[in-house]
């Protein structure tokens, strides 16, 4: 190959003055080029172009082995290095992504679901530091996130991880992740201490927690929802155990608990519009000195407490 014939970095970013769609067009006409390479050249992976919403998306669901992925990236040529997304759905081979095994080819969203992945090489998705936005490992049998590379991804917003096989969380680190979803995994342990600074939802459901760390919410100033239905936080929520400290909290979900009783200060941080979530739990009765300093706070705004299903006395 000629050096006037290499492959295209097409940069899609929010910023460009330019819509898509005219870059396309002008650089494949120059170039004489289609976005995807030969589909002979990927195979079994499969590159498609949807014109109408100036993406391109690379499915790799019917890949045998990772070696085969690896194959599509490293030994095709691709007209460009940025690619919208990646997905592999229903793939019941595919047990590991090694180290750069996407070559130079950089996606802005990642969806894998359904499948057996145990492991991701902390390099896996290296070509995408800068260009991930998005990343979905779901339903699969993730064991573990490499959590030390996330500080490196530049623009990752959202990350879902739910329905796996993790146990445990470290400290998290990362300065633009907005939503973290890790319901339905088996989290006993998570530590405290994170560094997310721009995150808004942190959805738990489904681990049994039983607790979380002294201060936990402390870093998470941003927060707007925190979900932790099935959590496994009852039957006794301790003093301090859901202290917020962020002047956006709209929702806390707290349902199917088995929580009977709040000691005085269980719940706290939250402001006049949070909307407490605890249906579907055991509590029979509302001692003034764990409810009255949150219905304080709600009554001035739009908050409420949702009790229904609860084993309260009729009146």
């Amino acid at each position: 190959m000629r050096s006037t014939d290499r492959p295209t970095t097409l940069t899609m970013r929010s910023s460009s003055p330019l819509p898509l769609s005219f870059l396309f067009s002008v650089i494949l006409g120059i170039r004489g080029q289609t976005p995807c390479p030969a589909p002979g050249d990927i195979t079994p992976c499969i590159c498609i172009h949807f014109e109408e919403y100036d993406e391109i998306f690379v499915d790799c669901s019917g890949a045998p082995t990772s070696e085969d992925i690896a194959s599509a990236f490293h030994d095709a040529t691709w007209p460009f290095t940025l690619i919208s997304q990646f997905v592999m759905y229903d793939n019941k081979a595919v047990d590991e992504l090694p180290s750069g095994v996407f070559g130079d080819i950089s996606f802005q969203r990642v969806f894998i679901d359904r499948t057996i992945m145990e492991t991701v090489h902390p390099t896996f998705m290296h070509s995408s530091l800068n260009d991930l936005r998005m990343l979905r490992i779901m339903s699969s049998s993730l064991q573990r996130l490499p959590w030390e590379i996330l500080p490196q991804f530049a623009v990752l917003q959202f990350l879902d991880l739910r329905n796996n096989s993790m146990t445990n969380v470290p400290a998290i680190e990362s300065a633009s992740l907005e939503k973290l979803f890790l319901y339905d995994n088996n989290i006993t342990s998570l530590k405290g201490g994170w560094s997310t600074p721009n995150l808004i939802m942190l959805k738990m459901n489904g681990n049994p927690i039983t607790q979380f760390p002294d201060g936990f919410f402390q870093t998470l100033d941003k927060l707007v929802e925190f979900w932790c239905i099935s959590c496994n936080l009852g039957p006794t929520l301790a003093t301090g155990s859901l202290a917020f400290y962020s002047d956006a909290l709209e929702y806390v979900a707290l349902d199917l608990n088995s929580i009977s009783s709040l000691e005085p200060g269980a719940i706290a941080g939250l402001i006049s519009s949070t909307v407490l979530d605890l249906r579907s739990n055991a509590i029979v009765t509302l001692p003034e000195s764990s409810f009255r300093p949150i219905l304080e706070v709600l009554v001035l705004g739009t908050g409420s407490i949702n009790l229904a299903g609860e084993l309260l006395p009729s009146c």
